[in-house]
């Protein structure tokens, strides 16, 4: 890891002992969860923005094919640069500094310049335009929402004019985002390198509840999807079926999420975990967010280990600097907190518990290999293997009942420095374990 990484973990550990200001998680408020009744679940008409338009290296005067604008979730900004060294000079695009998660203190920790031959960047825009062509992605996202409400239960479904409430969805974008080295000088963390550039799938969606008869609005909230990173060539091969794969898991992803934050998740019957406690490693609940988990439990670096992070490849997610503890099986046994604890409110009925393991790839979450629900107990051995040598990450929540009505607690993560009040959790921060090697 670069030393401006390191830095910036420093400064997020002395964060820690400064105060944090906390945020409201993003989730629909109980005074409009009183007005929802049904729902009917709308589409939007426009067409979502998009970014697939690929870029060329050729002459100056032969034009580039167009600004691939990355950072979607970051905010980075991009730009194609003609450069002016004569006609054997390349256009490059250039990806401006990007935030790279929690342990960035906010910073700007450096770029990277790409570029992509001229036929191979047609070959790719082709690919790219077919692809897009064939989506139809606000329907696709609102057949999404509602099967995923039909499975729960919790809120019905109406059609027409007969709906309390409307719930209108709309995909607001699908673009590439770049991949930003993290350090000019450190070893080079974007696969691909700059012939081939590693690029992640961004997704934004965005969800308005409004009430039917007034049209007043009664919450709403954007939604984002980050794929792992990968490179450019990989996403079109094969009529694009990698980008078909992941934007079927960016539906779910944002389907499933924006069924919960309207209708499922709540917050108020549970204590916050304080990630104000002291440095890594003073408690066991240093850094955890809602209910934590005891086994495998959180392993965040110490201040002491600092020094070890530019050796630590593959052990560690730089934005959050917790290590992937070994498990002791291909089926371990995971075990967190039991809820409501002591410090939760007792007033709830129905308790259970849902868990899911999602593969690792780049440090983000990629496909959910296993997950269960209703159970019974805080403890859940997997029936199935994982794969051997592998990562993972891993989260759980509790479901229950308050006064007729069903809940969860929000997902459990880890967050050093900051709230654990987000709408978005950063892939980086999810509970991890890996899996012995096979024998």
């Amino acid at each position: 890891m670069g030393g401006f990484a390191v830095v910036g973990m420093l400064a997020a550990t002395a964060f820690l002992l400064g105060g944090c200001a906390s945020v409201a998680l993003d989730s629909a408020p109980p005074e409009a969860r009183e007005r929802i009744g049904t729902v009917a679940v709308v589409a939007s008409q426009q067409a979502p923005r998009s970014n697939f338009v690929t870029f060329a290296k050729g002459r100056p005067q032969g034009a580039a094919t167009g600004a691939l604008v990355g950072g979607a979730e970051t905010g980075a900004a991009v730009a194609i640069l003609a450069a002016t060294g004569g006609a054997a000079t390349p256009y490059v695009l250039f990806m401006a500094p990007a935030f790279i998660g929690a342990g960035a203190a906010g910073g700007a920790l450096g770029g990277a310049m790409v570029s992509v031959p001229t036929d191979k960047a047609k070959e790719i825009e082709a690919a790219i335009r077919d692809w897009a062509a064939a989506l139809d992605t606000q329907r696709t996202l609102a057949n999404r929402f509602a099967e995923v409400a039909a499975k729960t239960g919790v809120v019905r479904i109406e059609s027409g004019t007969a709906a309390d409430s409307v719930l209108e969805l709309a995909m607001v974008s699908i673009e590439f985002a770049g991949c930003v080295e993290p350090f000019p000088f450190g070893p080079a963390r974007c696969p691909g390198g700059k012939r081939n550039p590693a690029l992640a799938l961004a997704v934004e969606a965005r969800a308005q509840l409004l009430a039917s008869g007034s049209g007043e609005e009664l919450f709403a909230r954007t939604f984002r999807y980050h794929s792992p990173r990968r490179e450019l060539a990989r996403w079109v091969a094969d009529d694009g079926r990698l980008l078909n794969a992941e934007l079927e898991r960016a539906y779910q992803d944002l389907a499933e999420r924006m069924h919960d934050a309207f209708f499922l998740t709540s917050n108020t019957e549970i204590a916050i975990a304080s990630t104000l406690t002291g440095l890594p490693g003073s408690s066991p609940d240093y850094g955890l967010c809602w209910l934590g988990p005891r086994s495998p439990a959180a392993r965040p670096m110490l201040v002491s280990e600092m020094w070890t992070l530019p050796f630590a490849k593959g052990e560690i997610c730089e934005a959050s600097a917790i290590r992937f503890p070994a498990v002791d099986s291909l089926q371990p046994l995971l075990r967190w907190d039991t809820f409501p604890r002591k410090a939760d409110s007792q007033d709830v009925d129905g308790v259970t518990y849902d868990l899911r393991v999602w593969e690792v790839e780049d440090c983000a979450r990629r496909a959910v290999v296993y997950q269960r629900s209703g159970l019974a107990l805080p403890e859940h051995r997997l029936v199935a293997p994982l794969a051997p040598g592998s990562r993972y990450f891993w989260s759980f929540r509790a479901r229950f009942v308050v006064g007729g009505r069903t809940k969860t607690t929000p997902w459990s993560f880890f967050a050093p420095g900051t709230s654990c009040e987000l709408a978005e959790i950063p892939d980086g921060q999810w509970h991890r374990f890996v899996t012995p090697r096979a024998p």
